[in-house]
């Protein structure tokens, strides 16, 4: 088994890859509209839809993460060298 072909211990997969962008196009598009965010939801009073916006916002990016973090440093480590 060659080392050109495998992935190295630990070393994150395409997928593992793809889901990084994926989490980081997610924060950057946070950010763009996070001013927007500040003014038309956190500094009004508490209603259903910003509890449901709240909501929302916290379900999607924690997903993100979880996988982000598994896909990472978990998916492979399970064999030294995984053949491409």
């Amino acid at each position: 088994m060659s080392m050109a072909g495998a992935l190295a211990y630990g070393t994150p997969t395409p997928s593992g890859y793809l889901q990084i962008a994926c989490t980081i196009w997610f924060l950057y598009d946070w950010i763009l509209t996070l001013e927007d965010e500040v003014e038309y939801i956190w500094r009004r009073k508490w209603t259903f839809a910003k509890g449901l916006f709240i909501i929302i916002r916290i379900s999607a990016i924690l997903p993100l993460f979880v996988e982000a973090v598994l896909d990472t440093t978990l998916e492979n480590l399970s064999d030294p060298y995984v053949e491409l």
